[in-house]
Parts: structure tokens; sequence; C-alpha cells
């Protein structure tokens, strides 16, 4: 696309691409998911050893703990899913054209050399047409005055 605006003698002033790469915040929170899940393992083991009321009580408010921290480690990894399926990559080009003068009064002579070249083609070739049409109405004329005489 650039090299389009340059053939067009635009000069690019500048050029600014953003893109988000989500590579390492998508690999922390599969890490961080997995630990999670490792430790909601482990203390639903706990769980079913526990003899008391208060150790159930316990064990289970960091369970709840643990599985809120899973929901949204798993709702940020499907939101990071979402930008890797659409990625968005924005480009924003400053350009500023640069017809000079010079360049201007060439193209103005080449357009009305061109005009005259037409005209001139158009004039012979009506001329060529009158000459024709002369030629047709005198040969077909003749035979005719030559039988009235």
């Amino acid at each position: 696309m650039i090299s389009s605006l340059q053939q067009m003698n635009c000069d690019v002033t500048g050029v600014q691409d953003n893109y988000d790469d989500v590579t390492l915040q998508y690999n922390d929170v599969e890490a961080r998911l997995a630990v999670k899940e490792a430790a909601r393992g482990r203390y639903l083991e706990l769980l079913e050893e526990a003899n008391n009321v208060e150790d159930i009580l316990n064990i289970q408010r960091e369970l709840n703990t643990v599985i809120e921290g899973i929901e949204a480690a798993q709702t940020r990894k499907n939101r990071l899913d979402n930008k890797i399926d659409y990625i968005e990559f924005t480009i924003d080009i400053d350009v500023r054209s640069s017809i000079s003068k010079s360049k201007f009064i060439t193209r103005m002579k080449e357009t009305f050399s061109n005009l005259f070249y037409v005209c001139g083609e158009v004039f012979l070739w009506c001329i060529t047409a009158v000459i024709c049409a002369f030629i047709i109405v005198v040969l077909c004329a003749y035979p005719i005055i030559f039988l009235i005489v």
C-alpha cells in the first residue's frame, strides 16, 4: 500500500501500526489455571478426609475461593482466546502530496498535445469522409447525367 502511494508521487511522512500480542498473558493464565485446578483437587481430597464440622467448613471456604479463582482465570482465558481468533490490526498513514508546478505544467502540456492530436485525427477523418462522399456522388451521378443528355 505504501509503495502505491509513493508511485502516485506522494511522500509518506509517517506510518504507525498497533497490535496486541497476548501470548505471554495467555501462557500466564494457563499456568495459573493449572495451579488452581491442582489446589482444587487437593482441597477435595482434604474435604473427604475431614472428620469434624469446623475442618469441613474451613476447607469448604478455601475450596470456594479456589473455585472463584478458577472461574476468573477461565473467563480471562476465554477473552484471550477471542483476541487470538479476531486480531485487530490498525495502520495509520500520513501522506503529503508532492506534485510540483513543473510536473503540473508538464501534465497540462501533455493533455493539450493529446487533445490537439485527437482533434486533428477527427478533422482528417471528416475530410476523408467528405471526399469519399463526393467521389460516390460523382460516380453515381455521372451515368445518370450521361443518360439524360
